[in-house]
């Protein structure tokens, strides 16, 4: 959720609080702004700078505030964000985002511990589902785990080896009590592009509307990918008694290999074809 824009050359609501010899805020104080956020904590020179609290008062069920380090106005360092979801995030922030070690509790009570990048997960974790009690440790990558290990809730069958789309698939074994068997996972997958419903736009303070059908929008759709499985099989390709070495989980299934967390920039755009033909003058 975004905060309000303290930065920005507009009202600032109201402030309660010292202020140095510029009459910026700093100290201790506490900030109402214009949308009914509340920011009660410490301001540096006019900036959100050291530990404070932010409520989001816009949030319905008034469960939405973060609690934790600022720098330039911004969630960063060690904290705590409640979302109006229900979700919450206790870990580090830098930038404003989710980033280093957290943890992340979901709506359902699933948890995810491990390392976070610009707001995804990326690197290694350990996400634990509470309904099913299974547990799943193993490599992220831009919030998708492309390797690890399923544990199931008996606490001796586990699957050890690739992922996709956020369950097994490809290359693999499973470990059983006194055996194991590897195999692959084959599927086919139809991909397609479904349009997103867009918010609708709430009526102004005081516009109760008059009832009727949305005005048409020449804004392009929101288009998302989806992938729909068609079929799915486990196929066995070799059986083996469990030995010292087969139950130990190889280390590359729970670290990043060298240089695989690295995010690469977007390539530029390409650039707009030059014309050798005259071009008309503006009328």
């Amino acid at each position: 959720m975004a905060e309000a824009d303290e930065n920005a050359p507009k009202d600032l609501g109201k402030y309660e609080g010292p202020r140095d010899e510029r009459k910026e805020r700093h100290g201790m104080g506490k900030n109402t702004f214009p949308n009914k956020d509340v920011y009660i904590g410490e301001y540096e020179h006019g900036k959100r700078q050291g530990k404070g609290k932010y409520f989001y008062k816009a949030d319905p069920n008034k469960i939405a505030k973060y609690d934790g380090e600022w720098v330039d106005f911004k969630k960063c360092g060690e904290g705590v964000m409640h979302f109006p979801d229900g979700s919450m995030y206790k870990g580090h922030f830098q930038d404003g985002k989710r980033h280093g070690h957290g943890v992340y509790t979901y709506p359902n009570g699933d948890t995810f511990e491990g390392e976070f990048f610009n707001g995804m997960k990326h690197g290694s974790g350990r996400y634990e589902y509470k309904q099913s009690h299974c547990v799943v440790e193993g490599v992220w990558v831009q919030n998708n785990i492309v390797r690890g290990v399923l544990r199931h809730p008996d606490g001796v069958t586990s699957y050890r080896g690739q992922f996709e789309r956020g369950r097994p698939n490809n290359d693999g074994m499973y470990v059983f009590k006194d055996n194991i068997q590897q195999g692959r996972f084959v599927e086919t997958v139809k991909k397609e592009e479904v349009e997103v419903p867009r918010p609708k736009k709430k009526p102004a303070e005081g516009d109760e509307g008059d009832g009727g059908a949305e005005e048409p929008t020449d804004e392009a759709p929101i288009m998302k990918t989806v992938y729909r499985i068609q079929t799915r099989q486990w196929i066995p390709s070799q059986l083996a008694c469990v030995d010292e070495q087969t139950a130990t989980v190889p280390p590359e299934l729970l670290q990043p290999l060298p240089g695989e967390l690295e995010i690469k920039p977007p390539p530029p755009p390409p650039a707009a074809p030059v014309s050798d033909e005259p071009q008309e003058a503006d009328a």
